[in-house]
């Protein structure tokens, strides 16, 4: 805070933009920004889900006092869910996303290997490993894939492998494995099969907008769920995930 508020007291910009996701430090800014005349952007970062509740005013001692002034949300879902827990609405500015890689649809083969995106969570990999060691079986192939900032050991198997390759770069996959983050978002906008992975005492943080809903399962459903990989119903991108408007940029930065 006393970093933040000597920053802006020596450079005085006229508005401060960066990726809001309403923390502690973030409200401390907001604060320190608008004491000084200086307006507050927040570019909504990433995705909200129904889990992500920092986002709401009511965790703010001060509400949406603490919130910057402006804020450019990724697409219309999240705008939605971002005014159902009470950010005012006029705050609310679409302004688009590069984020998302929504890979090609074109490559769902039904032979192909099922691609499993781990998660940040080191016990939510362990638990994800663990079943899919249980229904490993011969013509059953899974390419894992370690979080890029939280690397875990990945044993391969014959039936097992690791890859470094991200979902939209693959050649084929049959289905997308995946428990937290947004590889199973990028999936389902693709319209591949995808199952979300519900761990053992832990949270799965459900980062998905409502009406985009992949198959759930546990350890001891994913064999059958497996079995049964159908394509979800297709959910338009730009439904949940907006182009970058350069227009809006424009417009809200120069007159923040």
């Amino acid at each position: 805070t006393l970093c933040q508020e000597a920053w802006l007291e020596a450079a005085r910009p006229a508005a401060v933009v960066w990726p809001w996701e309403n923390h502690p430090w973030e409200r401390a800014l907001v604060h320190a920004a608008h004491k000084r005349n200086i307006a507050t952007v927040g570019y909504q970062h990433t995705v909200v889900g129904r889990h992500i509740y920092n986002y709401s005013p009511a965790a703010n001692p001060d509400g949406s006092d603490g919130m910057p002034r402006t804020i450019l949300c990724n697409g219309p879902a999240f705008r939605s869910q971002l005014a159902a827990l009470g950010v005012p609405r006029d705050r609310l500015v679409v302004a688009g996303s590069f984020r998302i890689a929504v890979p090609d649809a074109s490559i769902h083969d039904r032979d192909g290997p099922v691609f499993v995106a781990l998660s940040n969570d080191p016990e939510i990999c362990r638990q994800m490993m663990a079943a899919l060691g249980k229904v490993a079986r011969p013509g059953r192939r899974f390419l894992v894939k370690g979080h890029p900032m939280y690397p875990y050991a990945i044993s391969e198997t014959g039936s097992i492998r690791a890859t470094w390759v991200p979902l939209p770069e693959q050649p084929a996959v049959s289905a997308v494995l995946y428990s937290t983050g947004t590889v199973g978002l990028e999936a389902l906008l693709s319209g591949l099969p995808t199952i979300r992975f519900l761990p053992e005492a832990r949270i799965a943080t459900d980062i998905l907008p409502p009406g985009v809903v992949p198959v759930t399962v546990d350890a001891e459903s994913l064999d059958a769920a497996l079995d049964a990989m159908d394509p979800p119903p297709p959910v338009p991108r730009c439904s949940v995930i907006s182009p970058v408007d350069l227009d809006v940029w424009r417009r809200y930065l120069p007159a923040a």
